[in-house]
């Protein structure tokens, strides 16, 4: 049986870190919309925000935070049960 290769540790800079975390809400954003189920597409639009939150001001975070806080609020409002930001109940 031949041998697995390692995984080689990539060590990003904080600023190659903060765009990695950027690229990563996006597509968390890109993935709520594909969702089919609403409390999937609610708890992934919950993970966008807080993950836009964390952020900042780091390039467009700000109006994707906003984005996200609007889609998540109101896929919330529509699963017929009540969501907040920590889940549905």
């Amino acid at each position: 049986m031949a041998k697995r290769k390692k995984k080689q540790e990539v060590v990003l800079t904080p600023e190659q870190q903060r765009e990695a975390d950027y690229q990563k809400a996006i597509r968390r954003m890109e993935g709520a919309e594909k969702m089919l189920q609403p409390e999937d597409r609610v708890h992934m639009y919950k993970e966008a925000l807080r993950m836009f939150e964390e952020l900042g001001d780091y390039e467009d975070s700000e109006v994707r935070k906003s984005a996200a806080k609007n889609a998540f609020l109101w896929h919330a409002g529509n699963t017929g049960r009540k969501c907040t930001r920590q889940g549905c109940g």
